[in-house]
């Protein structure tokens, strides 16, 4: 990034550059998700794979669309505005598991 900026002798012609290579990115972003949430549309689960490596193949999916931004269950990106609703973090992480734990229960 520093070496698109350092011919320029003018703050203004830098901060453009700057702004003009951040749109960029943004816009980068918004079409990887959107891949991804096409991919994950599409998953199945194939006759010669395991739950296990199908789940794995699941999480790193989810976790790619989280890397990119905050997935609504719309499908959109949002913002987190909070945690509304008075539901707390743990609540939250012992709904998640719960969830992991009956799609995937551990085999001991």
């Amino acid at each position: 990034m520093f070496e698109k900026i350092t011919s320029e002798t003018k703050a203004k012609n830098a901060w453009d550059i700057l702004k003009n290579s951040a749109v960029g990115v943004d816009k980068v972003k918004k079409v990887r998700l959107q891949t991804l949430k096409a991919e994950f549309e599409s998953l199945l689960m194939k006759e010669n794979v395991s739950i296990s490596d199908y789940f794995a193949r699941v999480l790193v999916m989810v976790n790619q669309m989280k890397r990119f931004g905050n997935v609504s269950e719309r499908g959109g990106r949002s913002q987190d505005h909070g945690r509304g609703q008075g539901r707390g973090k743990e609540e939250e992480k012992t709904e998640a598991k719960l969830k992991v734990n009956k799609i995937y229960p551990k085999t001991v």
